[in-house]
């Protein structure tokens, strides 16, 4: 065999090795990238958190188990609500409602709401104290406002029988007074079991519902007693709870049956029931005072309120059963 033989047959016998030892790492390794994550999904679809204090960890469920990245990043739609840190860990910070966002490296994506329902602690007792003072200082009057609308609810056992502009100018005030204590402190919608039918509970729970705003209105101007409280039900009728009678309603309004009348034009302080079981204040040139989903953040139960006072294209005279329209 002369050099040249030589030569070459050591350059391939060079070859044939290198391609022994490096052709099993780059398959191994070809074969570990094609791992991708398919699915993502959390552990829970809704949680609700009660306390600050409390502690949640969201789990993620990633399939398949072998995926050879599981970076997950998360995100908080409302970081005022509830924030998240990147380990799953859930902090509440206010009443109201989040979507959690959870999203592979690959950009698969699954959600999960919470909802955060803190209970407040009665604020109301500082100002009970400046109401037990006539001669406090004037400095705050958001809270003096407050503490009209405490002691109004406390202590209203007789319904009040007012002239006409004194009921509409009340009823107005009233449903701002209470619109804007409920902004301020976030209150969320509600609409079940256990709701106050009371300001001071309501206040404590920080949570109502249409027809609940509106009897705790009717209860700030001494035109409802406390905890009385009706609603217009999807049936047209109009629902009385907590004792509250015809008569009580009759001492302050003209009971309207508008039976879906879309002729009917609503006046200021009308109090309108609706057949999708809505209740609202008409405050006048198309505006309502309405507690309704539609003034959360979120449109949906648990949302915070964030205008209560607005235009609806829903309170139409077409969809309205009964209207309490102040004598």
């Amino acid at each position: 065999m002369n050099k040249k033989s030589m030569k070459n047959l050591i350059i391939k016998l060079w070859l044939i090795t290198n391609i022994i030892i490096i052709l099993p790492n780059t398959v191994n390794a070809i074969s570990q990238e094609i791992v991708r994550v398919k699915k993502i999904q959390f552990s829970h679809n809704e949680i609700v958190l009660k306390s600050k204090s409390e502690t949640k960890s969201l789990e993620v469920i990633i399939t398949p188990k072998n995926a050879t990245d599981k970076t997950i990043v998360f995100e908080s739609s409302n970081t005022e609500v509830v924030t998240i840190d990147g380990t799953g860990s859930l902090v509440p910070k206010a009443n109201g409602t989040a979507i959690i966002t959870a999203t592979s490296a690959n950009g698969k994506t699954t959600k999960c709401k919470i909802i955060v329902q803190i209970p407040i602690q009665n604020d109301n007792n500082n100002n009970n104290n400046n109401s037990n003072n006539n001669n406090s200082n004037n400095n705050n009057s958001n809270n003096n406002n407050n503490n009209n609308s405490n002691n109004s609810n406390n202590s209203n056992n007789t319904v009040a029988t007012l002239k006409k502009e004194d009921r509409v100018t009340k009823i107005l005030n009233s449903a701002k007074k209470i619109k804007n204590y409920a902004i301020k402190h976030k209150w969320v919608y509600y609409s079940g079991s256990g709701m106050g039918k009371n300001f001071k509970k309501v206040a404590k729970q920080k949570r109502t519902s249409c027809a609940n705003y509106v009897c705790l209105v009717l209860q700030d101007c001494g035109i409802l007693k406390s905890g009385h409280m009706f609603y217009g039900g999807r049936d047209g009728k109009v629902h009385y709870q907590g004792g509250t009678k015809t008569s009580e309603i009759k001492k302050n309004f003209n009971i309207i049956h508008v039976n879906r009348n879309s002729k009917f034009k609503f006046k200021k302080g009308d109090v309108v029931m609706f057949s999708f079981q809505h209740t609202a204040i008409y405050a006048g040139n198309g505006k309502w005072y309405d507690a309704g989903r539609g003034s959360t953040n979120t449109k949906k139960a648990g949302g915070v309120f964030t205008n209560m006072y607005r235009k609806s294209s829903s309170n139409k005279a077409k969809n309205a059963t009964y209207v309490f329209r102040p004598k």
